[in-house]
């Protein structure tokens, strides 16, 4: 009787190794099972499965019972790697990454030809143990990464049909010059500084002349405060601001290569909005509202100092009452002493009474009234905002980059003081609002002079705020600098100096108050040269 074959320590090697690896491509894992089958039969000793010994020579395995060992690998084969298959894809990536598995055709060697058959195709099941199939080893593509053809109304180009893909693809177009196309800008340096001046007149011209030819007659009569008529101011001076914008670089960016005529050619020109000073600088914009607060020094001591003599008057009555009554008339009197620290109720009742209840009910008004919610927006937003765009931002860089006759250029700090005379003629169209406002039999020539007065004092303090916001924008390149700076000043307006009056209950610490004013003002002249200002001017360096 022949003797029952003994299991072989390499029969399936290849498929357990499959079965346990879960990563990686499927060619790598053949590869690995076919090197794992080699190796094991050339390391064992010989069985009587592949090579028979004297003792089974004489009786070789059958033929049929071969071919059924090779039927059931290639099942067991089959059933892993169905279980190896990625997750489908969805409906449209399936519908045009995969092809159609099964194909129905009539068999040309059919011995009886009769109805259609299936016959499988190369790419319809998994390859077998040891070879490439390069369907079957292909990762699934994402969805986000596959080619859609644009559809009607999207981008615009020409539309190129590809004969072997059959795919829709779009052909490159010319890059344009748009305001948020981000692009290397050369600047233009041969701007005559006469041109460049009329220029900036222009520009301020426009700004102004907008808010009364833009806005409806209608809205014009209104107050200036009203709702509607500062609605539609601010929406113009918007317009205005991001037409501004947009055209600059179309006005002062040369065409061409950035690298072109530079005579360092691994540097490349910056963006055409750095010019702008659009960057993100938080760090630098806190060192400027800490340099413009110095200034207010002054101002903010006598802000601390109400909130002192607040408290030293209540201090000073809740212990006069206690000794003299509640009833007696000495508890009223403005001349007794008051004492040099109050207590910290005192203290925290007299900061309730001058900053805090005072703050709650600015929210409050800003909430509800809607007048004075639209004012405040205009005053700390929508004004800071489309002023600096336009007087800093699009003016400045066209002067720094101007030439005289000569041949010569604007300093940075001629050119910050040029620019701020066009900021303070941009002002001088409040005193035709305020005659405006005025009834006829109010326009005397005395009034007139008053509001003459007013107006070049306006003129005078914007002015020289308007330097030196152009000094900071000069300075760090960034216009989120002068827009802080320009909120503040709005915020806290012009310096206090009632305390000078002799009425005022800080009358007594005009001193101190004068002393905190020369303080906060030699503090911001030093502030210049600190590291509050970057060492080298950003702006000319990006213009060179």
């Amino acid at each position: 009787m022949r003797p029952r074959r003994a299991p072989s320590d390499c029969d399936g090697i290849g498929i357990r190794i499959l079965s346990r690896s879960r990563l990686g491509s499927l060619s790598t894992l053949d590869d690995r099972a076919t090197r794992a089958d080699d190796d094991c039969r050339r390391r064992r000793t010989p069985t009587p499965f592949d090579a028979p010994s004297n003792a089974e020579s004489a009786a070789p395995a059958s033929p049929a019972r071969r071919a059924r060992a090779e039927m059931r690998a290639e099942r067991a084969s089959v059933r892993l790697r169905l279980r190896l298959l990625p997750p489908p894809l969805p409906g449209r990536a399936r519908r045009r990454s995969l092809s159609p598995s099964l194909s129905v055709t009539r068999p040309s060697s059919h011995p009886h030809p009769g109805p259609m058959s299936r016959e499988r195709d190369s790419d319809s099941l998994p390859p077998k143990l040891g070879e490439q199939s390069s369907t079957w080893n292909k990762k699934p593509t994402p969805s986000s990464k596959l080619r859609r053809t644009p559809a009607r109304g999207g981008p615009r180009g020409k539309k190129i049909r590809n004969p072997k893909s059959k795919q829709v693809k779009m052909a490159p177009t010319l890059p344009l010059l748009l305001p948020f196309h981000i692009q290397r800008c050369r600047h233009r340096r041969d701007v005559p500084l006469s041109l460049a001046l009329l220029y900036c007149g222009g520009v301020a011209s426009l700004f102004v002349l907008s808010l009364y030819a833009l806005v409806p007659p209608s809205v014009r009569a209104l107050p200036r405060d009203h709702v509607r008529h500062v609605r539609w101011r601010s929406a113009v001076v918007s317009a205005v601001t991001a037409a501004g914008i947009g055209a600059y670089p179309w006005l002062f960016c040369l065409r061409g290569d950035a690298t072109e005529g530079s005579t360092d050619e691994s540097t490349e020109s910056p963006p055409w909005y750095r010019y702008l000073g659009l960057v993100w600088q938080p760090a630098q914009d806190a060192k400027i509202a800490l340099h413009v607060l110095t200034i207010y020094l002054g101002s903010l001591s006598c802000a601390w100092l109400k909130v002192y003599h607040n408290g030293r008057v209540l201090d000073e009555r809740s212990g006069f009452r206690k000794k003299v009554g509640k009833s007696s008339r000495l508890a009223d009197d403005p001349a007794r002493p008051l004492p040099r620290l109050p207590g910290p109720k005192c203290l925290w009742k007299s900061f309730q009474y001058a900053w805090l209840r005072p703050t709650i009910h600015s929210f409050e008004r800003v909430r509800d009234d809607e007048v004075h919610r639209w004012t405040k927006l205009r005053n700390l937003f929508v004004a800071p905002l489309a002023e600096e765009a336009i007087f800093r931002a699009c003016l400045l860089p066209p002067l720094l980059a101007s030439r005289s006759e000569g041949g010569g250029t604007p300093s940075p700090t001629q050119a910050s003081w040029i620019a701020p005379l066009f900021f303070g003629f941009a002002h001088a169209h409040h005193f035709y609002e305020r005659c405006r406002t005025l009834p006829p039999r109010r326009r005397t020539r005395k009034v007139v002079c008053q509001l003459l007065l007013g107006v070049a004092v306006q003129w005078t303090y914007t002015t020289l705020f308007g330097a030196y916001a152009s000094h900071a924008f000069v300075r760090t390149g960034s216009l989120s600098a002068a827009v802080v700076a320009h909120v503040i000043c709005n915020y806290l307006g012009l310096p206090e100096i009632g305390f000078l009056h002799p009425t005022s209950d800080l009358h007594r610490y005009r001193w101190l108050i004068a002393a905190f004013y020369f303080v906060g003002i030699w503090m911001f002249v030093v502030g210049f040269d600190s590291t509050l200002f970057p060492k080298e001017s950003v702006l000319p360096s990006l213009l060179q």
